[in-house]
């Protein structure tokens, strides 16, 4: 069973479209429609790529049409990402180093040199929330590694997905100082 960024479980094979499989490299073999690069299951669902059924924005959705992911959060050529309830996550990892203000919110420090910049305490760039990120907005761990694109991060683009917050319960909150 895996969860989307909001924490709804599913099944792979909710999504999955009935597809046929090559038989040396695994992958799936679908229709493609050559007129509009579309492609097709056995049943005549719309697919990606990958085989996920979708519906007509890219979303990725289950067999009774209900969205489980949003197509900006799918990962290259029409992944899905693998989100286990057995899955850990750090999120001081991908928080800048702060004070908090009675309200618990963070106390950051505007950049004089670009402006709407946030930084925290050791001068990174952060977003209103206080998460650690890149020039793009995306959020980064403490080494600048890229861990949730923007397009994904909920609340105007600022907050972790739900799945991954503190206190959700829903992903196992890793107790180490790194991803490993």
């Amino acid at each position: 069973m895996l969860m989307n960024y909001k924490g709804v479980k599913f099944y792979i094979k909710d999504v999955t479209g009935l597809l046929l499989r090559d038989a040396e490299t695994g992958e799936p073999v679908m229709k493609k429609d050559k007129w509009n690069g579309k492609y097709w299951d056995r049943k005549g669902r719309q697919v990606n790529r990958r085989g996920y059924l979708v519906d007509m924005m890219g979303n990725v959705v289950n067999e009774n049409g209900k969205k489980i992911f949003n197509r900006e959060g799918l990962l290259k050529d029409g992944e899905i990402p693998k989100i286990f309830a057995f899955t850990k996550f750090n999120q001081k990892e991908v928080t800048g180093q702060f004070e908090v203000d009675p309200h618990g919110l963070p106390i950051l420090k505007k950049n004089p040199k670009v402006k709407g910049q946030l930084l925290d305490d050791n001068k990174k760039p952060v977003n209103k929330l206080g998460f650690l990120i890149n020039e793009d907005g995306d959020v980064v761990d403490k080494s600048g590694k890229r861990i949730f694109r923007k397009a994904i991060l909920e609340d105007n683009h600022t907050n972790i997905p739900e799945v991954f917050r503190a206190g959700r319960g829903l992903i196992k909150q890793d107790s180490h100082d790194s991803f490993q």
